[in-house]
């Protein structure tokens, strides 16, 4: 699949060079862009299991619209602010969590659940 994205980038960079290049005809379709994000993805996915890390790929969707419980939402609102992300979460040390008030090991575990939906898990 990368020999096709490499023959595509090249076919490319000549139609740039071109005056009046139409270079709608070197756009890849929808279906190789999704099919190459996958691919992308399941690499990152395993390097991050190799490496014991994660990749915040996820980082500008906000944490409000994970469908939180009330307690685990307020506390991470009251505590971390209303603009708080998914890589922002990600980020948080885990015993940081366990310190915040009222979060408690349950909304530690429904905050790793979240976390493991988007392959992310606390530091």
């Amino acid at each position: 699949m990368e020999s096709e994205f490499e023959a595509m980038l090249a076919k490319l960079r000549t139609l740039v060079g071109e005056p009046g290049a139409n270079l709608t005809e070197a756009i890849p379709s929808p279906d190789y862009i999704s099919r190459a994000i996958i691919v992308q993805r399941q690499k990152l996915a395993v390097l991050e299991r190799l490496l014991g890390i994660s990749v915040m790929v996820h980082n500008g969707e906000p944490v409000s619209g994970l469908g939180f419980s009330v307690r685990t939402r307020n506390t991470l609102r009251n505590v971390y602010g209303d603009d708080l992300t998914v890589g922002g979460l990600a980020a948080i040390p885990l015993r940081d969590l366990l310190k915040a008030r009222n979060l408690g090991e349950l909304g530690v575990k429904e905050i790793k659940e979240k976390l493991a939906e988007f392959g992310l898990k606390l530091r």
